[in-house]
């Protein structure tokens, strides 16, 4: 609702675009991200299944390589979906403070007397920490742990059906849970 609002006000409609491709690039890293955090304990689990079978030197330097590949090319990405999260964040702190002024100044003669400086800058800063952790706690922290479960439930359930299914079961009792938990939230918002 507050989003719809913002996005449709002729002031801040045009840097909303900008949104999108922050928001687009953010899930791409935090999808690359996830996928190199489930596939990471492999060539681990293959390199001491090779040095507890005697697998020959050769095999062993390769998987050696690629668990040392995964592990760069982890903190690569993991840097660069970093840097997306802090320019997103930094970016919408910049439109919602000016914004948030813009619209104060749309407010009575009255009201700015009745309330000091310090007291209005008191409640738009806060309101704007409210505002982005709230999104932070959503595609930050909700998203990439959901994705986690998803691709943690397709690998198991390539090892086995009954190991998908328990996965899968998981995820739906933690969707039930998240469900939940923000319909009883949302009336104190």
């Amino acid at each position: 609702r507050i989003v719809r609002k913002v996005i449709t006000d002729p002031v801040l409609a045009d840097k909303a675009l900008i949104f999108r491709p922050i928001l687009k690039w953010g899930f791409f890293w935090t999808v690359i991200v996830e996928t190199i955090l489930v596939l990471q304990p492999y060539p681990t689990k293959w390199f001491f299944d090779g040095l507890a079978n005697g697998w020959p030197r050769q095999k062993m330097l390769g998987i050696f390589a690629l668990m040392f590949l995964v592990y760069f090319l982890g903190t690569r990405v993991y840097a660069k979906m970093d840097r997306w999260r802090h320019k997103f964040f930094w970016y919408t702190w910049g439109n919602l403070w000016g914004y948030s002024h813009w619209r104060e100044l749309k407010l009575s003669t009255d009201w700015h007397i009745q309330h000091s400086t310090g007291e209005k800058e008191s409640i738009v800063a806060r309101n704007i920490s409210k505002e982005l952790s709230l999104v932070g706690e959503v595609v930050f922290n909700t998203l990439p742990i959901t994705l986690r479960i998803i691709l943690t439930a397709i690998g198991v359930w390539w090892l086995g059906f009954h190991f998908g299914t328990i996965a899968m079961l998981t995820l739906i009792v933690f969707a039930g849970i998240l469900i939940s938990t923000e319909k009883l939230a949302d009336p104190y918002r």
